[in-house]
């Protein structure tokens, strides 16, 4: 039993004590008084019965709940992990492509971003074109000092 149990069956007895004895001092029926206790710990039963049933039907929901949540979980897990094989295998097979590219021409960077490089000579700030393209900010920045690295080379 736990705790509140106990605490809550001690207050049923002493309040049916205190009962008990109060019906002594006003009728001497030992009959009457026990059939009344049992009545009372008789309601006391049903209500203790009612309140466990209550608190299982709730964990039951709370576990079906939870296994559901778990499986939803467990799918998301299996396609970010299927999503990162892909990714790994894009990469392991394209990296000969990417180290071979990055030494090519040396104005690259102004081709692949030529929409991003253009919003800068027109004057927009490096937070005007990130609303503009919704690229990250820091993407920008870096694209931008690359562009700029890249022309000083020049």
């Amino acid at each position: 039993m736990n705790a509140w149990q106990i605490v809550a069956l001690l207050g049923c007895v002493i309040i049916v004590y205190a009962w008990i004895f109060r019906r002594k001092q006003d009728s001497h029926d030992p009959a009457a008084m026990m059939l009344e206790v049992e009545e009372i710990l008789d309601q006391f039963v049903t209500d203790m019965t009612e309140r466990n049933d209550k608190l299982i039907n709730q964990l039951a929901k709370l576990r079906q709940e939870h296994a559901e949540e778990r499986k939803g979980w467990q799918m998301r897990m299996q396609e970010l992990e299927d999503r990162i094989a892909e990714l790994e295998q894009r990469l392991s097979s394209g990296t000969g492509e990417q180290t071979g590219s990055s030494s090519q021409s040396p104005g690259k960077i102004h081709e692949r971003y030529k929409e991003l490089i253009e919003l800068k000579r027109q004057g927009l700030s490096e937070d005007q074109i990130v609303r503009q393209t919704g690229m990250n900010h820091g993407e920008v920045k870096f694209i931008l000092q690359l562009a700029s690295q890249e022309e000083n080379g020049r």
